[in-house]
């Protein structure tokens, strides 16, 4: 059940609050995707039936939509302008 408090935050109950980062990750040939350990974590658990919510930052090129299509409750600070990213190379040899 949601409320709110005197302070004008909503309260959401869960079962888990995952507080950590929410990145890009630039892969090779130009491919980028949604990363990093909160992203995974929260997707994890509600594929475990558990009510979840992410506090993290992002910025404005984070495809938010994956975690709100899966059914997780986001506390955001965005950034204006891009957020975090992982860049990941592989060497020849694998």
């Amino acid at each position: 059940r949601e409320g709110h408090t005197g302070s004008g935050w909503r309260v959401i109950p869960v079962d888990l609050v995952v507080i950590g980062n929410l990145l890009l990750d630039d892969l090779p040939h130009g491919v980028n995707v949604p990363g990093g350990a909160a992203l995974f974590t929260a997707l994890a658990a509600r594929c475990c039936g558990l009510s979840v919510a992410v506090h993290s930052v992002v910025g404005e090129d984070y495809p938010v939509h994956w975690l709100e299509e899966a059914g997780v409750h986001l506390s955001l600070k965005r950034l204006d302008g891009p957020g975090g990213r992982t860049v990941i190379r592989y060497a020849p040899e694998g």
